[in-house]
């Protein structure tokens, strides 16, 4: 599936939560729809700092 900028709040173990898609230059996170046996999830991993 198609991955995307987003920006993200982590909580407190750094785990993404509320994520909103937005362009590259304000994203924290790239993010990715994942199918799972519940319905679609949203599987997102930090940028790296370049």
């Amino acid at each position: 599936m198609k991955q995307f900028s987003a920006y993200c709040s982590v909580d407190l173990l750094g785990v993404p939560v509320a994520c909103t898609q937005t362009d590259q230059a304000h994203s924290s996170h790239i993010c990715q729809y994942l199918a799972t046996p519940l319905g679609v999830g949203l599987d997102c991993i930090q940028r790296t700092a370049r």
